[in-house]
């Protein structure tokens, strides 16, 4: 979606609607898989509201960070590479939290006895206790 509304830039206003409309359903659809993501990923009473009002908070700055309004006509092309890059970002963002979660199931799977028995000492542990796995 963001690359047609970056091809289309100086197209009619049908064709930068439609790329639009392309683009909030690509955007708009993965948030609620973020969300469940994290909710799943994340346990504790307190952990887990603060994780998803981190999360919800961070999709609202762009409202302050970048408002697209009707003054904004030669510097259209720009916000549009700055939401590509933000969109990037997170893409990779991504990768490497799910990276880092993969190598923390694979870590609490090779855990010795010894090893286990300690980390389940741990009081209130939630989500850092060695039977619990990262959804990925």
């Amino acid at each position: 979606g963001f690359i047609l509304t970056i091809t289309l830039n100086s197209q009619s206003h049908t064709a930068l609607y439609i790329s639009s409309c392309i683009t909030c359903c690509g955007v708009f659809s993965a948030f609620p898989v973020l969300l469940s993501w994290a909710t799943k990923n994340v346990d504790g009473h307190t952990k887990k509201p603060v994780t998803l009002s981190f999360i919800i908070g961070i999709g609202q700055l762009g409202g302050i960070i970048l408002p697209l309004t009707n003054d904004n006509k030669p510097t259209r092309g720009r916000n549009d590479y700055i939401c590509l890059g933000a969109l990037a970002a997170s893409l990779f963002f991504t990768i490497i939290l799910r990276i880092s979660l993969m190598i923390e199931n694979r870590r609490r799977s090779k855990l010795s006895p010894d090893e286990y028995n300690n980390e389940t000492s741990i009081k209130e542990s939630c989500d850092w206790h060695p039977d619990i796995r990262y959804a990925l």
